[in-house]
């Protein structure tokens, strides 16, 4: 948290109005179905910049999206916990989300095998 306070208040204050009025107009909504990839969505259920609903609606358009609500959490840097307070569970979703994504990436039978580490 101190890192992001930090590097928000360096930056000029047109930069950040720029940002800001940035995301109020984008509008990538059309891309969300071309998505190849697995993708992994993780919301929080108290989260007033990203909304839940959003992240659902992200959830439903996207091939292949799976969708994460941590919970008891918020934005970081609001009154509730956010995803740096939260990390155990977010690395969690992650973890398995990468498992799962290697399981039905790699073929049956390398599964079976032990894994060989070169250093």
């Amino acid at each position: 948290m101190d890192f992001a306070a930090r590097f928000t208040t360096k930056q000029h204050p047109g930069v950040l109005a720029k940002g800001i009025l940035a995301m109020l107009r984008w509008d990538e909504t059309a891309t969300l179905p071309t998505i190849t990839v697995p993708t992994l969505i993780i919301t929080s259920d108290h989260d007033k910049l990203t909304l839940a609903c959003a992240s659902e609606e992200m959830q439903r358009v996207i091939p292949n999206a799976e969708l994460v609500m941590v919970k008891p959490a918020g934005h970081p840097g609001f009154r509730r916990p956010g995803f740096l307070e939260c990390s155990a569970a977010y690395d969690e979703a992650i973890s398995g989300f990468a498992a799962r994504c290697l399981a039905r990436a790699m073929p049956a039978t390398d599964r079976l095998r032990p894994a060989v580490r070169t250093l």
